[in-house]
């Protein structure tokens, strides 16, 4: 049993865009999942219907409070037949960040056979160093956890002069605590504006691709889109199974 957690300090970068194609790709394979949106501002992944994702309220009095993720802990691990993919909005990256740390859960987790990945949203552009900073918070908080980073390029190339994330210095100090990267490619300005008008809409890939209001040329795009990303999930999921087996 799993739990997928998409953890980001920064907003608007795409952690709700991880969450949505991460449960697609486990959709696709069969996986007997419980999608939750915990998001107080922007209830984004809510609004897929496609993936029935709950909405599960973290706010008391206006502020988030730490307490109410008992119950959603308890949850997981009462339902020890389902995987869980939680999209968790930029205001409760720290709430959520400390709960995980002072409360021991990934320990408990342990305890009852749940593996905990947290997914990180890495995006171009003018966000890029905030999100480097985001990863980078749960890379030296939270050791117990297998990492896997998203690369989003929607923004602009992940790029420090002429490194590449790979080449970074956050990458090369910590590849062994990086489970997996995943790329969510940018693949031109047509590619771009099929994928925005997929999310305007709150498609998931499969919507999309049945819809009759799509045309024939965006799904094939749209298709190619989805072909990448979910091979990329192939490979590095997978990877990290077969590791996890050795250990």
């Amino acid at each position: 049993m799993a739990v997928h957690i998409t953890l980001q300090g920064k907003g608007g970068v795409g952690k709700t865009l991880v969450s949505n194609f991460l449960a697609q790709h486990q959709k696709s394979k069969n996986v007997k999942l419980i999608c939750i949106d915990t998001d107080p501002v922007n209830r984004s992944f809510h609004s897929y219907k496609s993936l029935d994702v709950e909405y599960f309220n973290i706010m008391k009095n206006d502020n988030v409070d730490q307490s109410l993720f008992d119950d959603l802990i308890e949850r997981i691990i009462e339902s020890n037949d389902c995987d869980f993919i939680i999209d968790n909005g930029a205001s409760g990256f720290i709430p959520l960040t400390r709960y995980l740390i002072e409360n021991d859960v990934l320990e408990l987790l342990a305890e009852h056979d749940v593996q905990v990945n947290l997914h990180s949203v890495v995006t171009g552009g003018e966000s890029m160093k905030d999100t480097l900073l985001g990863l980078s918070t749960l890379l030296e908080n939270i050791p117990l956890a297998k990492i896997y980073v998203w690369l989003n390029e929607f923004f602009g190339p992940i790029q420090s002069g002429d490194k590449s994330f790979a080449d970074m210095k956050i990458y090369k100090d910590n590849k062994g605590r990086i489970q997996g990267i995943i790329l969510i490619p940018n693949k031109g300005e047509l590619f771009s504006t099929d994928v925005q008008n997929m999310l305007k809409e709150k498609l998931t890939f499969a919507d999309a691709l049945d819809s009759k209001d799509v045309r024939i040329m965006a799904k094939s795009r749209l298709k190619k889109i989805q072909n990448i990303i979910f091979s990329n999930l192939d490979n590095v999921l997978e990877s990290s199974k077969n590791i996890q087996n050795d250990q």
